[in-house]
């Protein structure tokens, strides 16, 4: 696989927050470049932010260069023990033109055919997904806390939506989250606009249960189901999805023939590594002492073989029980089983029950 496709892979977890609120805020006065600092509950919206974050852990704070939004990440910052702001100019609020500092009265009075110097929306939309973009590149795989403003989060939620929610159609709230998923070059929304007690008791408390990289398995998981398809297809897509390249399969020396077949479909869309359990061809006696004959299973041995392949995904391929637990604890890539051995049954467990039905 190359590097850049590796990283792409990889899930980036963004909140990108409204900062506090400022007494312009508190008036309605229109907001766009002026470097405008928090009012008092600003500041404790931030204190708020902060314990909010505290939950789990985090790795980047990225600020906008504007007093509002840089105080509201050393906030957060202060009590989450990351010290380093990181400044993109490219997340600085919208630029309002005359219209700056007017209240919406005065606004209305003034542009009633709208403000004819601000920033145009189409390359507000492009520069703020231009910035989101280039925060996510250069910090992959981490957990990032981004502070802007307003204008520019809607212009990225209006864009990431297709126009289904941000501008024009939500108002955000002084000290908003909306939590964004960066993977395979795609933008995915979990919430947005949500004040920290409303996620406490919304569904993302299952982060309580779940990391983000499990929560984000579970998504590509629902969009791979194939309804009345087979587990190979389901397998396909799911893998397909998730952007794995390298596939691994473990199987049992007795399904050689299935697993070589099960090798030839997927290398049709994938790069695939197989192993039987014979690896190494360790003696029992020496392993397991007990008068044990013939050659041993051996899962370690092909967990170890296939992470030095890079495999991304590794399948279980019928092998003995006990030998798929210790194959799954030493498996470096996740595991999905495919079969699971079953002596009496030829390999499906289920006809025990449907027998007795």
């Amino acid at each position: 696989m190359e590097a850049n496709e590796q990283c792409n892979s990889i899930a980036t977890t963004i909140c990108i927050i409204r900062h506090g609120e400022t007494d312009w805020n508190s008036t309605g006065r229109l907001q766009g470049r002026e470097d405008i600092e928090l009012n008092a509950l600003g500041r404790k919206q931030a204190a708020q932010l902060a314990l909010y974050f505290k939950r789990e852990p985090w790795d980047i704070i990225v600020s906008s260069p504007l007093k509002r939004a840089y105080e509201t990440a050393q906030i957060i910052g202060s009590q989450i023990s990351i010290a380093e702001i990181h400044v993109y100019t490219e997340i600085i609020e919208r630029c309002y033109g005359s219209a700056s500092g007017l209240l919406p009265e005065e606004r209305r009075n003034l542009f009633p055919d709208g403000i004819p110097d601000q920033e145009e929306f189409e390359y507000l939309c492009q520069r703020a997904m231009a910035g989101i973009t280039k925060i996510a590149g250069n910090f992959q795989g981490k957990k990032i806390i981004v502070i802007s403003h307003g204008g520019l989060i809607n212009a990225i939620l209006y864009s990431i939506s297709g126009g289904e929610f941000g501008s024009f159609k939500t108002r955000l709230k002084n000290g908003g989250i909306s939590k964004l998923i960066f993977q395979n070059n795609n933008w995915s929304v979990v919430f947005y606009n949500k004040m920290t007690d409303e996620i406490a008791d919304s569904a993302d408390s299952r982060t309580n249960l779940y990391s983000e990289a499990e929560l984000n398995t579970m998504r590509i998981a629902e969009e791979a189901r194939l309804p009345g398809r087979n587990r190979v297809e389901e397998l396909i897509s799911y893998a397909q999805k998730a952007g794995i390249k390298r596939i691994g399969i473990a199987n049992c020396i007795s399904l050689q023939k299935e697993a070589e077949q099960l090798k030839t479909r997927l290398a049709e869309k994938f790069e695939v590594y197989s192993i039987d359990c014979f690896i190494g061809k360790i003696s029992s006696a020496k392993l397991l002492g007990n008068n044990a004959k013939g050659v041993s299973c051996n899962p370690a041995g092909q967990a170890n073989y296939l992470a030095s392949n890079n495999t991304e995904l590794n399948i279980s391929f019928g092998l003995c029980m006990g030998h798929d637990i210790l194959f799954n604890q030493r498996s470096k890539a996740p595991v999905t089983t495919l079969i699971v051995k079953d002596r009496e049954h030829r390999h499906n467990p289920f006809k025990e029950f449907d027998d007795k039905i």
